[in-house]
């Protein structure tokens, strides 16, 4: 729980870039889709999410990963009535499960 957030998650994805070694990756609770800057829940960035994605592929030896607690599937934003609401987001879901079956 380092709180990469997108920016140190973009970072740390491209020195992973191309790494034949690593076995074990685990970034799970690092709020990877928010913005770096992030005041609240709302502030979403996937782009480290989407990094790590593009970085995955490429990662020859990798074969466990964790992301989990980084809540990808979506956010909560404030609604008019002062309600959070839950709003869906799968692009970070949908790009890590793509990549996956990439990793050689």
């Amino acid at each position: 729980n380092n709180q990469l957030r997108a920016g140190g998650g973009k970072a740390l994805a491209d020195a992973l870039k191309d790494n034949k070694v690593l076995h074990e990756l685990n970034i799970a609770s690092n709020q990877l889709s928010l913005k770096t800057d992030a005041k609240q829940w709302s502030d979403t960035d996937m782009s480290g999410v989407l990094a790590f994605a593009n970085a995955i592929p490429t990662m020859g030896a990798l074969t466990s990963l964790n992301v989990s607690d980084n809540e990808l599937g979506g956010y909560y934003k404030e609604g008019e009535d002062g309600d959070a609401e839950w709003i869906s987001d799968m692009t970070g879901i949908k790009a890590l499960a793509a990549a996956i079956p990439e990793c050689k």
